[in-house]
């Protein structure tokens, strides 16, 4: 596949590339996580609800 560029949207959003969505199988109103790596490379991931839950309790107990 060819490298692909976005732009980020003046409220900090960005278009993945239809080909990508469809390559890695996502789809509206799907969870993606994020992870920044030490050097600054971002992984995006599809995440399981199970998954966003989890962060979520850890975010309110503020162990995030």
């Amino acid at each position: 596949m060819k490298k692909k560029f976005v732009i980020i949207g003046k409220r900090g959003r960005i278009t993945i590339p239809e080909e990508i969505r469809n390559i890695v199988g996502v789809k509206y109103n799907d969870l993606l996580s994020f992870e920044v790596q030490p050097n600054n490379t971002i992984i995006i991931r599809k995440a399981l609800s199970h998954q966003y839950e989890y962060s979520r309790k850890l975010r309110s107990k503020n162990m995030l």
